[in-house]
């Protein structure tokens, strides 16, 4: 009917006002095809039409802004990811050299395989893009330097509770007993924390609830 159509339409409009870096003589041209549609819809009362005109535009409009949109967004989580990883590299020989803290080696690591999974992961996870995700590419809006902080932090209270033991996980020869003494092991539970980034907090705040309750 036309009150879903005037949804449809309204939510349209939104995703084409926030698209990013888009020059506004082409948002401009996509407002003019949502009027048309619009009035073809709302006013001449032609329902049919009218949604097969915004199926179209939509698809115009993917087509036209999806990839750069993705790859923008990919590009500033992958420089955020290096930048972070640069720190905890720094960090790291700090200690190796200097310090030799097990402690700090062990948690720079982890960071720098959560930034790489979670890098990777975004890239996996949107193999697709879809049209409401042009606006904005994560469900949760997260921009991309507080995504990784926030896996990062859940990352590293899921290793405080594999070496509580709380929690034990072993995949194939990866042994978690060796978290604190070795590196491969530890860019390995970053890395894979980080490729299921969205879980690793839920997963946390689960298990954390699963322990008070018990």
């Amino acid at each position: 009917g036309q009150q879903d159509l005037y949804a449809d339409i309204e939510d349209a409009c939104t995703v084409l006002r926030n698209l990013s870096d888009t020059d506004d003589s082409i948002k401009q041209r996509y407002f003019d095809k949502l009027l048309s549609l619009s009035q073809v819809g709302l006013v001449l009362g032609e329902n049919s039409t009218a949604n097969t005109s915004l199926e179209h535009l939509k698809r115009e409009v993917l087509t036209g802004e999806g990839a750069r949109i993705k790859n923008s967004y990919m590009k500033k989580l992958g420089r955020t990811a290096i930048f972070l990883s640069g720190v905890l590299f720094i960090l790291f020989l700090f200690d190796s050299l200097i310090l030799r803290t097990q402690v700090m080696a062990c948690i720079c690591l982890i960071g720098i395989g959560t930034f790489g999974g979670s890098f990777i992961s975004f890239g996996a996870r949107k193999f697709d893009i879809i049209f409401e995700e042009l606006a904005v590419p994560e469900k949760d809006m997260m921009n991309p330097l507080l995504r990784l902080l926030y896996t990062f932090i859940g990352t590293l209270i899921f290793s405080l509770l594999l070496l509580s033991g709380v929690v034990d996980i072993k995949v194939g020869s990866l042994d978690t007993a060796e978290l604190l003494t070795s590196p491969v092991t530890q860019l390995a539970i970053g890395a894979v924390c980080g490729l299921i980034e969205s879980k690793v907090g839920v997963n946390v705040y689960n298990r954390a609830v699963s322990i008070m309750g018990n």
